[in-house]
């Protein structure tokens, strides 16, 4: 029951913000002293040299580099050496030979505790990219998660709960592991990896998020079985007086959304965060994480849980699928096919009932391309392919001790 209640009212929320492009100017950019740590202005030299970002439509044709005083009057852009010349060209880097060899050698490691869902000021998100030119909220930070927050809110409903709620159960695990690190100030930069991951046995959230956990890297953050190279790798990082700031890449990302974990790819992500670094970990404040999700992504993930889970549908074809670009819906009679109390998420996702039963599946694709807020072919016509998200994070000690099974 809580589960439907939950996503009702995410679509209720997400048509509540889907067309909401009011600005309200820069000012909250411009005065923010959380510019310092912002993923898209620490350390970075206005991606000018970023061999990343030189071939990226959402550089080449984004006016946030070349007109955005959140970049144009930021010192940490035009002064930081670390990435001035750094053209994302990479460290030189030897790795273990197995997961299991990367577990033992894991020394300086960080466990995010905290991850919170900004607020929203006078409609305007408070963190944490804004993705200029290809927004459709230039000159703002772009984070349509924080804004359906803010949304579902107003009916009662925490989305920040269910993101909290994975934390503690131990279903959102997430380890960064930093190699070659050489201090709070590392002019040469470092390689920084992100980690899925879990509780090794005796770790509680309690005791994790004190930086005292100890944990079990999982199998899908590797390569292969056969290589201690992990799949997310930020290569360089950099940290300048323990000013960490990493990206822009894509991540891995398990997205909460009440009724399912949603396993995401969020592009051109960004890291930053303060760094204390010790003899058992690297520990972080003010982090931030910026980045987008593409519509093809989140539909990805609902027919994936929806092929996986749902048997008793006996499906021939995707729910959700694509014709030229549009995306759309072909839903069935999930409650008569599937009437286990188990199978609940099928008739939430696959239903063709009303959404007053929680059944959502006949408004996904209206409420979902109407809330994308970012036109990542840069083609200027006003659609928008994906979905800004934006987190602040905490960090903690951690110790990394083997590999899941």
């Amino acid at each position: 029951m809580k589960r439907w209640i939950l996503l009702s009212a995410l679509a209720v929320g997400l048509m509540a913000c889907g067309d909401d492009d009011t600005k309200s100017g820069t000012d909250n950019n411009e005065n923010n002293v959380n510019n310092v740590n912002n993923v898209n202005n620490v350390n970075n030299v206005n991606n000018s040299n970023n061999a990343n970002n030189s071939n990226n439509a959402n550089n080449s044709n984004n006016a946030n580099n070349s007109n955005n005083a959140n970049n144009s009057n930021n010192a940490n852009n035009s002064n930081n050496a670390n990435n001035s010349n750094n053209n994302n060209t990479g460290n030189q880097i030897t790795w273990p030979a197995t997961p299991a060899e990367f577990a033992t050698t894991a020394e300086a490691n960080t466990y995010i505790s905290d991850l919170q869902i900004p607020e929203v000021a006078e409609g305007v998100p408070t963190c944490c990219k804004d993705f200029g030119a290809i927004s459709a909220n230039p000159g703002e930070f772009d984070n349509a998660l924080a804004v359906l927050q803010s949304q579902l809110g107003g009916f009662g409903l925490d989305l920040q709960g269910a993101v909290t709620d994975a934390l503690v159960d131990g279903d959102f695990v997430i380890l960064l592991d930093h190699r070659q690190l050489d201090g709070a100030t590392d002019p040469d930069g470092f390689v920084l990896s992100w980690l899925a991951g879990g509780y090794a046995p005796g770790t509680t959230y309690q005791t994790a998020s004190t930086g005292a956990g100890q944990f079990l890297v999982s199998p899908e953050s590797f390569q292969n079985m056969t290589t201690g190279e992990p799949q997310i790798v930020f290569n360089p990082a950099s940290m300048n007086n323990g000013s960490m700031a990493a990206g822009p890449d894509p991540i891995r990302l398990l997205l909460p959304l009440g009724f399912a974990l949603l396993d995401v790819s969020v592009q051109q992500a960004e890291v930053t965060g303060m760094a204390t670094i010790s003899n058992d970990g690297v520990a972080y404040t003010q982090g931030t994480l910026g980045g987008y999700v593409t519509l093809d992504d989140l539909y990805g993930a609902l027919n994936g849980i929806i092929n996986s889970s749902c048997a008793c549908l006996n499906l021939s074809q995707d729910v959700y699928t694509k014709t030229g670009d549009e995306w759309g819906s072909t839903c069935v009679d999930a409650a008569t096919a599937c009437p286990n109390p188990a199978d609940e998420i099928c008739v939430v996702l696959a239903g063709n009932g009303s959404v007053l039963n929680g059944e959502v599946c006949g408004l996904v694709p209206t409420l979902l391309n109407g809330s994308a807020d970012i036109d990542v072919d840069a083609s200027g016509d006003d659609t928008y392919e994906a979905l800004s998200v934006g987190f602040e994070w905490t960090g903690v000690n951690a110790e990394i001790t083997g590999v899941e099974n």
